[in-house]
């Protein structure tokens, strides 16, 4: 990918645009990939409650289900937990970090920790997990950003 982006920093210095332009075209690459990045963490957040919501759920009696959703509810938390762990990376990566990095590292949002953390958030909201899709919404589009 780095190769890429070094051929399209020499195409973009070969031609004459003012500051205001490249930034212009700039922001839009970044919002267009930031977009797209969005759109495979609501689908990963889709193939999740597939997964452990819907293909379950129409194989069971109806008197099991009342059992199963609180121990699915349990199992999703454990499992964006056991990612987390799993992957050795530190806590954060959640809004105030992104805010922290752009005020004292130079606006660098590591990639690794926010994939592994969109995966756990992601099982999480599909197993039915009490929490919110803005805050990996916004830690992925800088990172995103932040490439």
């Amino acid at each position: 990918m780095m190769q890429w982006l070094a051929a399209l920093q020499r195409w973009l210095e070969r031609r004459d645009w003012d500051e205001g332009s490249l930034l212009l075209v700039v922001g839009g690459v970044i919002g267009v990939v930031g977009g797209l990045a969005v759109v495979l963490f609501y689908r990963l957040i889709d193939l999740s409650h597939l997964v452990f919501i819907e293909w379950p759920g129409a194989r069971m009696p109806i008197a099991i289900r009342a059992l199963y959703w609180p121990i699915l509810t349990a199992f999703g938390t454990w499992a964006a937990w056991y990612v987390v762990r799993r992957a050795g990376i530190p806590d954060g990566q959640n809004v105030p970090d992104v805010q922290r990095a752009v005020a004292k590292h130079d606006a660098r949002v590591p990639a690794r920790p926010v994939a592994v953390r969109t995966v756990a958030s992601a099982i999480t909201l599909g197993s039915g997990g009490s929490a919110g899709s803005e805050g990996p919404v916004a830690v992925l589009g800088a990172a995103v950003g932040s490439m």
